[in-house]
């Protein structure tokens, strides 16, 4: 996949490698955040509760992004 993805967007296997494990840190390090500024500033029940749809509202958005971009390549 990595190799198939990397030769459409003509960078370098490792380029795409970073750049998917820093995505990926960076949606970690904001769940956790939103998990600790919702359980120090609200409460532990809201952050238990909300976090996880925050995170996945966000996730979903993220299709729509997904859509227009491959949209745009295929022209």
């Amino acid at each position: 996949m990595i190799d198939v993805v990397a030769e459409k967007e003509k960078r370098n296997e490792f380029a795409y490698i970073f750049n998917h494990e820093l995505g990926l840190y960076l949606g970690r390090l904001f769940g956790c955040g939103l998990f600790i500024v919702l359980a120090r500033y609200v409460s532990e029940y809201a952050a238990l509760r909300y976090a996880l749809l925050v995170i996945a509202v966000v996730h979903f958005m993220g299709w729509f992004a997904m859509r227009g971009i491959v949209k745009e390549m295929d022209k």
